[in-house]
């Protein structure tokens, strides 16, 4: 329990709380996924419903997580204070909580892990901020400290080792967050010095998010729109160019690739289901399609489909990541023109390729 000076937060608990939270859940929660069964983030809200400071806590995350898109549709002075208000209460408790969360045992320090995950959150989405300080952004750090006690409070192994455990729901939804935060970001981030690498503890820093059995390893999360085996696999992805980087005459490292190459390929996702109309609307906003095609595009008109997108969505008034996205390819691209020789486009196509071309023609409907 948290001294009195934090008491203030339980008496915030008015109606302008209950506008807050009822954003979040019914406008927040259901952008971050269209798979509801496994969307982490109502989840998370119910940890705010006990009678503890740390409840209070998350409760004003929350709120605050809400407030900040708020008020992008509606400037007022005064939302803008009880956001920050919020935040910094909140901020103070967590502060006071690190010290305890270094000694917690496994299965401990659930409701403190998710106030730092909530806390990184509102980071992640205050893009404004990004670039106003040098070094880690705060959000990356916040998700790193959250992976050290993610992995210092593993109540069980990987589903190979067979181990029966019990775990919270709230735990396996910290889990992905996460996982998801740390794995993606990877990919975009320079390589770490060979010198200061530690290979053995990068090998299994992501071990906690398979849990269960392998089947459910396998099924496409609601929190990070792939399933937990694959998101496990591409973080391997990043650990094998870490090991070639440090030990490139190692055989081991050098044939790492193809055993991870094997595993992608192999790997068969499953989902729950969902109606055909949370799917088309998803579809309409392609961020990661199109993000990978301006990544790997050869073609011109290929890369100008991508760049055309990217500089539509920013346009429109509402808070994104989509400007942050392009910048990065934006970089991708230069680094690219200067570094990298494309090859010449193959003037006759390979024949598998004719042949699945070909019969997406005869599919085309017909025009009198």
């Amino acid at each position: 329990m948290f001294p009195s000076s934090h008491s203030g937060l339980q008496s915030q608990k008015d109606g302008f709380d209950r506008k807050l939270r009822t954003f979040y859940l019914n406008n927040w929660c259901p952008g971050r996924s269209v798979l509801a069964k496994t969307n982490p983030w109502p989840l998370i809200l119910t940890q705010a419903w006990g009678n503890t400071a740390i409840s209070d806590a998350i409760d004003s995350t929350t709120g605050c997580l809400a407030g900040i898109y708020i008020y992008d549709y509606l400037a007022d002075e005064r939302i803008r204070e009880a956001v920050c208000r919020r935040y910094t209460m909140a901020a103070e408790c967590y502060q006071e909580l690190l010290n305890g969360l270094g000694s917690s045992g496994p299965g401990e320090g659930e409701e403190s892990i998710t106030l730092g995950v909530v806390l990184s959150t509102i980071h992640v989405v205050r893009v404004e901020e990004h670039h106003e300080k040098p070094g880690s952004p705060s959000w990356l750090e916040g998700y790193k400290q959250c992976k050290r006690f993610l992995h210092q409070t593993n109540p069980g192994g990987p589903f190979w080792e067979n181990v029966a455990v019990q775990r919270s729901d709230l735990r396996d939804a910290l889990s992905v967050i996460v996982g998801r935060g740390l794995i993606f970001s990877q990919l975009l981030a320079p390589l770490p010095d060979a010198d200061l690498l530690n290979l053995p503890e990068q090998a299994t820093e992501f071990n906690w998010l398979l849990f269960g059995n392998e089947r459910e390893t396998l099924e496409i999360d609601g929190g990070c729109g792939l399933s937990r085996q694959l998101l496990h696999s591409i973080g391997q992805v990043s650990y094998c160019v870490s090991c070639l980087m440090q030990k490139p005459e190692s055989i081991v490292f050098q044939m790492t690739p193809k055993y991870l190459l094997r595993d992608l390929k192999t790997t068969r996702q499953w989902s729950r289901g969902h109606t055909s109309w949370e799917m088309a609307k998803a579809t309409q906003a392609p961020l990661l399609p199109v993000f990978m095609l301006g990544l790997v595009a050869v073609d011109p008109e290929h890369k100008k489909v991508s760049q055309e997108w990217f500089e539509q969505v920013p346009e429109e008034p509402v808070r994104s990541s989509v400007p942050l996205l392009l910048q990065s390819l934006t970089r991708t691209w230069c680094w690219i023109d200067s570094d990298i020789k494309m090859p010449a486009l193959p003037e006759v196509l390979p024949e598998a390729i004719s042949v699945f071309i070909e019969g997406w023609r005869r599919r085309e409907p017909t025009h009198d």
